[in-house]
């Protein structure tokens, strides 16, 4: 009975029809192998940024052999290698280094806290009477410790051109102590 009333190109034009729809409809839902690619292409990119930067991160720059050498020989000092832990109270600051061999106190000034380097694991300090540097060897981080006089604060300029950027705290005083 529908096909008295319809007439049968029609019904033909209708089934064409929906085949391209059906059609249509598949290739949408295909992802082309060029978008696959893109995809591909950006997450690798993401990771390749994501290493670059933790490489980086892990490359801090420390001193070099020749600069802590120089500094050592500049301020007449004496290099000490190893973990350093610290204690601090209100009147000072206690180094314990060269693997707990040696022992250092700092006097702080009334005016200035002592920066607390805190437990470093690889260190590097250099004892002098003008001062003490401590460097995280890790981190390539440096701390100033310096004798309240003249002569000791031009010594510590003369070292702070060199570039780095070290925290400064002023000292009145050291004791070191050799505990073995």
């Amino acid at each position: 009975m529908l096909r008295e009333i319809i007439p049968a190109a029609f019904v033909t034009d209708i089934h064409n029809h929906n085949r391209k729809l059906l059609k249509m409809k598949a290739s949408t839902f295909k992802k082309p192998p060029s978008v696959l690619a893109l995809v591909t292409a950006i997450l690798s990119f993401c990771m390749l940024l994501t290493l670059s930067v933790s490489c980086r991160k892990n490359s801090i720059t420390q001193l070099p052999a020749e600069d802590i050498n120089y500094m050592t020989r500049s301020l007449e000092g004496m290099l000490l290698t190893g973990r350093l832990t610290t204690e601090k109270d209100s009147e000072g600051l206690a180094l314990f280094c060269n693997n707990g061999k040696t022992l250092i106190a700092l006097g702080g000034t009334a005016s200035q806290p002592l920066a607390d380097p805190g437990d470093i694991e690889h260190a590097a300090l250099i004892y002098s009477s003008f001062g003490i540097i401590v460097q995280n060897c890790d981190t390539g981080q440096v701390w100033y410790y310096i004798q309240n006089d003249e002569s000791s604060r031009q010594r510590f300029e003369a070292l702070h051109a060199a570039g780095e950027q070290p925290r400064i705290s002023a000292i009145t005083e050291t004791i070191k102590i050799n505990i073995s």
